[in-house]
């Protein structure tokens, strides 16, 4: 410690300081609530800011303040770039900007057309979202077109063996006239909360008796995994929220009610796989399904497992699930009850 008559070094100073002086608070609590208003629209990304961080959130979500992005083509702009071909490609209801409007159907498609397909959706994203144009971007994109195209062909092949089909994509929860209203919460003090986001996909599958089953599909860059004890602490809660919203509010958006099939995280990122020479195709295929594979939570009955999947119960290749030798199912699902439960301490 510096003896008396001596400064202290400034970040020894700064340090003292922050450990002397009280937390931080927002104390003009009326200009806050002119920033915020009474009824505050949160989506569960930010929920999870501000359990992970509440002087995040402040800085994030109230001032508004975004860190300066290089021009290039970063891991989250590949991203996204992969998330927006999912979308044109999977969209039931293609509107006129979507560049597959008028196209054969997705799942019709072989392997050369989808190879097309995807370098074409990439192409026309970069038209109207890149402006670079270079040597090297050029080449990422190039890399990102063969990584869609697996991604695609990957996509095709399991839903031509499922029963559920995509019913909706970028599917908004919260205002508007083409959303799933969200869900409100009352606040002890009056104020309400609604729950706003955007679903990356809703699949369905209608039953022979009526009953149409709706799993929520979440397209994720990164290797998120869904984890029980994140969402036991706040976190993680996202595609749960939504997909327990699309059951209590859904019904105004599709005109009839549903019932949770579950959720799943689908890998959306570039998969590159370290081949040996030599090495079989059914080899890489298998090493491509295992990279590609799904977390999160499915019902545990085994007619909607088997219309998820066709060998769910078997030997799943597509579903977070695992079949022990006895023939009961481990890992990845939940009973209704469980299902139910979890929702209303989501809630």
């Amino acid at each position: 410690a510096p003896g008396e008559g001596v400064q202290a070094p400034r970040g020894l100073a700064l340090l003292q300081r922050m450990e002397q002086d009280p937390p931080r608070q927002v104390q003009n609590l009326p200009t806050l609530e002119t920033l915020l208003g009474r009824r505050l629209h949160i989506s569960p990304s930010q929920l999870e800011k501000y359990y992970t961080c509440r002087y995040g959130y402040f800085l994030q979500y109230v001032l508004g303040l975004k860190p300066r992005r290089r021009a290039e083509l970063s891991a989250d702009q590949s991203g996204t770039l992969m998330h927006w071909v999912l979308q044109m490609a999977l969209d039931p209801h293609p509107g006129a900007d979507n560049p597959c409007a008028g196209l054969r159907p997705f799942l019709e498609l072989d392997d050369a057309a989808m190879a097309d397909l995807a370098a074409a959706l990439v192409d026309e994203y970069a038209r109207r979202y890149l402006p670079e144009d270079t040597a090297r971007f050029a080449y990422l994109l190039s890399r990102l077109k063969k990584s869609m195209t697996s991604l695609l062909c990957y996509l095709r092949d399991e839903q031509n063996q499922s029963q559920f089909k995509p019913v909706a994509c970028e599917l908004k929860i919260g205002r508007g006239e083409d959303a799933v209203p969200g869900q409100v919460y009352r606040l002890s003090d009056g104020r309400t909360v609604q729950l706003v986001g955007t679903v990356d996909r809703a699949d369905e599958w209608i039953e022979d008796d009526g009953t149409r089953w709706v799993r929520v599909v979440d397209y994720k860059t990164g290797t998120k995994k869904l984890d029980l004890k994140e969402v036991y602490c706040g976190l993680d809660c996202q595609m749960l929220l939504y997909l327990f919203t699309l059951e209590q509010e859904g019904r105004s958006y599709f005109g009839y009610p549903i019932v949770p099939a579950g959720v799943l995280y689908h890998p959306a990122r570039e998969v590159i796989l370290k081949a040996d020479r030599g090495i079989r195709p059914e080899k890489l295929q298998l090493a491509l399904q295992s990279a590609l594979r799904r977390s999160g939570m499915v019902l545990s009955d085994p007619q909607v497992l088997r219309a998820m999947e066709h060998s769910a119960l078997e030997s799943p290749h597509y579903l977070p699930i695992k079949v022990k030798k006895d023939g009961s199912i481990a890992d990845g699902v939940a009973s209704a009850e469980q299902l139910g439960k979890l929702g209303r301490y989501v809630d």
